[in-house]
């Protein structure tokens, strides 16, 4: 489970890429490994998120953030 999540982009897609899988919502409860494997559509072929993208999935980040804030 994380609660940041960070894509940077990878690969440059030939073609257009459909990432519809890219939404809060849609990474709640799941790890970096998780997120990388949902689906995405590549000039109408299917293909995964990893493919394009490098997922860092980190809990740390959101409480190291919070704790800061809180003083």
């Amino acid at each position: 489970m994380s609660d940041v999540v960070t894509l940077s982009l990878a690969a440059q897609p030939d073609h257009a890429l459909v990432a519809d899988c890219i939404a809060a919502d849609r990474f709640v409860g799941l790890d970096a490994k998780q997120i990388a494997e949902l689906p995405v559509v590549h000039g109408g072929r299917p293909g995964t998120l990893g493919e394009f993208f490098k997922v860092r999935a980190d809990t740390r980040a959101w409480s190291e953030s919070r704790e800061t804030s809180r003083g």
